[in-house]
């Protein structure tokens, strides 16, 4: 950061870049009568100072100052507080059932279903000092330790809600309709259409071939059982569904009569 622009020069150049986006250096130089390297120099220097967000060729003016930061670090602290709070007392609350079912004798071990919070009560007393102390460096290795015992803390701190995933899906919207159109491609739909039919056609071959196998096994399964009824027929279709060919075949597989079962037919009179 050698260049160091003349006071009122940066002066009139933070006056016309606050609140702008994407403005170029040319424009920059146009509009407060200077020259196009010198508007480079300052953009680069307003860059480096961390008042501008370079995106390609052009500059957009950070919004975050200090106050904003300030703002969001202790909006970010109480955020986390209240996380761990609410994961301490979750897990106070499930250790107290653990422990009665213990007590109850329903569960062999108090230990091994436990929920250990006790990492996160350490987390929470260094978190405590980052409201006394704006430590950012801190706050980020905290994070880290957070990370370890709870992976989805970031997604379940910070969610659209559906306002804004409306606004969202508005702006995509828009901004595809905007988008350069291209010149239609006629081959390229075509043949994209016939590999989707092809897919299709497929998928409906192998549904039927499906239910022709499945078909076959019903048949199959009522001529064991020696029956030919039509709601026996729908059972066997559902069975083999439910169950699989295999193991519905398993189980009307004609079982061996053991000497019992001989004894007692014979017993049965006729």
């Amino acid at each position: 950061m050698s260049y160091q622009p003349k006071p009122e020069t940066e002066e009139k150049a933070i006056s016309y870049l606050r609140g702008k986006s994407n403005v170029k250096p040319l424009e920059l130089a146009t509009a407060i009568s200077i020259s196009k390297r010198i508007s480079q120099s300052i953009c680069i220097y307003l860059h480096t100072k961390g008042k501008l967000l370079r995106d390609g060729r052009s500059y957009t003016w950070d919004p975050i100052d200090a106050a904003a930061a300030d703002r969001i670090y202790d909006e970010r602290v109480y955020s986390l507080l209240e996380l761990l709070d609410e994961r301490i007392h979750l897990g106070g609350e499930h250790n107290r059932a653990v422990a009665n079912s213990y007590r109850a004798g329903m569960i062999d071990s108090c230990v091994d279903n436990r929920q250990w919070t006790d990492t996160l009560q350490k987390i929470r007393t260094r978190l405590l000092n980052c409201l006394k102390v704006r430590n950012p460096i801190l706050l980020l290795d905290i994070e880290r330790e957070i990370a370890l015992d709870i992976p989805t803390w970031a997604g379940d701190l910070y969610k659209r809600t559906p306002y804004a995933k409306q606004q969202l899906t508005a702006e995509r919207r828009m901004a595809y309709a905007a988008r350069k159109r291209r010149p239609l491609d006629e081959d390229f739909f075509a043949a994209r259409q016939d590999k989707v039919d092809a897919r299709k056609r497929a998928a409906r071959e192998a549904r039927e071939e499906a239910d022709r196998i499945l078909q076959a096994e019903a048949v199959t399964m009522l001529a064991r059982l020696n029956t030919q009824d039509p709601c026996s027929l729908n059972l066997a279709l559902q069975i083999l569904r439910d169950m699989g060919p295999e193991k519905a075949g398993r189980l009307f597989l004609p079982r061996p009569m053991s000497p019992d079962d001989a004894e007692m037919e014979a017993a049965i009179p006729f």
